[in-house]
């Protein structure tokens, strides 16, 4: 468990590095590599950064695949829809 320093509550676990292409790569990223619509320009490519997002439904279903530098923000419409909620219905941050 780490515990950051000065922070008032808990801890949390840091995860091992996993490998995310390849023959050795986790069952679930060759399932999202698999499944999940494809970048602009790349045709079942492998995972390209730490930070590169896939949006999954509540069934399970990757619905899609984000680059690296692609805001989170880019994602409401997509999970909005997926909610069948209204932006910003009620939520504060």
């Amino acid at each position: 468990m780490y515990k950051k320093i000065g922070m008032p509550h808990g801890s949390f676990p840091i995860f091992d590095k996993v490998d995310v292409n390849g023959p050795e790569s986790l069952p679930l990223y060759r399932f999202l590599r698999a499944r999940a619509p494809k970048l602009p320009g790349c045709a079942g490519c492998n995972v390209a950064w730490n930070y590169e997002k896939f949006l999954v439904d509540a069934a399970g279903v990757p619905v899609a695949r984000y680059a690296a530098a692609t805001s989170p923000l880019e994602a409401e419409p997509t999970i909005v829809k997926l909610l069948g909620a209204q932006p910003n219905a009620g939520v504060s941050v």
